[in-house]
């Protein structure tokens, strides 16, 4: 079941990468014709009549609004993805721990939760920032970098 919900997480993070490279395609097509920085939100309510109106070409119209029904789409499976990890993630200690850290929220301690597993299998807290790669690899002797360890060690996400 966790497994499942890993997979999920994981699939958030890839749409939500695409609705970003879509929301500049978007808003490089807009800044490129009329001139003027449009913001998500100002994006996301954007007609096919305004359109028309601010772009001169049809193609360009055609373009935008492809881009925000594609947009749309995506905004719908990103909160399929969180509603359905939301109601099957165990709700475990450290998770709640993780909501209390000032800038950890709902998607991030539910990522952080499924992508570390149990806290418990780090027998020390540098075994577990060691796996999370936050732990420089560099050999130094004598004040001199003499070299680096395994720096692709850990886990990449």
């Amino acid at each position: 079941m966790t497994q499942n919900l890993y997979y999920s997480v994981r699939k958030r993070a890839h749409l939500v990468r695409q609705h970003t490279a879509n929301v500049l395609s978007v808003q490089n097509i807009m800044a490129r014709n009329t001139g003027a920085r449009f913001s998500v939100k100002q994006i996301q309510e954007l007609t096919k009549q305004e359109l028309t109106t601010l772009l001169a070409e049809e193609t360009q119209v055609l373009a935008v609004t492809s881009s925000l029904v594609v947009l749309d789409c995506l905004r719908q499976q990103i909160k399929t993805l969180e509603q359905t990890v939301h109601k099957r993630l165990h709700h475990t200690p450290s998770y709640e721990q993780l909501l209390t850290v000032q800038g950890i929220g709902t998607i991030l301690a539910q990522t952080i939760t499924l992508e570390t597993g149990a806290i418990s299998r780090f027998p020390t807290v540098g075994n577990s920032a060691s796996y999370c790669r936050c732990v420089d690899s560099t050999k130094i002797s004598n004040s001199k970098r003499k070299g680096t360890g395994n720096v692709k060690n850990g886990h990449p996400y």
